[in-house]
């Protein structure tokens, strides 16, 4: 089986909040990117001129906020494909955001939800999902890490073997 990744990644702490895009997959040319992409769409006003609101959303909350984003996916491939979105945990590992594998699960990770989680693209289309964050209102203070993964896994071939 083969399997398509690409993230989102997410740093929230209860008062510092962020989710960051990679530079590779956030480019918004004409063509998406080869494979899948995903990027943030939206920049609150706020922080419009600070540089890293355009690859993380940067916020500090109050435990009982809530987080709204969209970000766009990409299918950059010549196949029609639906592309899983899920949350999963993170980590800052040598000053760099890592995503856990699979679908490991923190505290952060079970804060999002995203519609649509299983959106169908065909051969270089793009489309929104909403991310959002809920932090519940008995949350401690203190950073959490995260990503938003999407992922494409190829259709089964004759004799049920996918790649």
């Amino acid at each position: 089986m083969v399997r398509l990744l690409t993230a989102l990644f997410l740093i929230a702490g209860v008062f510092p909040l962020a989710i960051s895009a990679s530079a590779e997959i956030a480019q918004a040319a004409d063509q998406p990117p080869p494979g899948i992409g995903i990027r943030l769409v939206d920049v609150p006003v706020a922080t419009a001129d600070d540089p890293r609101a355009r690859a993380y959303i940067i916020d500090h909350v109050a435990p009982g906020t809530v987080i709204k984003r969209r970000v766009q996916v990409s299918n950059g491939t010549d196949t029609t494909s639906r592309i899983s979105m899920y949350p999963a945990a993170a980590e800052i590992r040598g000053g760099t955001f890592t995503g856990a594998d699979g679908r490991t699960k923190n505290e952060l990770s079970s804060w999002i939800s995203l519609k649509p989680r299983s959106p169908v693209l065909g051969p270089q289309k793009r489309t929104f999902v909403n991310v959002s964050i809920t932090v519940p209102s008995q949350a401690s203070r203190g950073e959490r890490y995260g990503v938003v993964w999407a992922e494409m896994t190829s259709t089964p071939e004759d004799g049920g073997v996918t790649r």
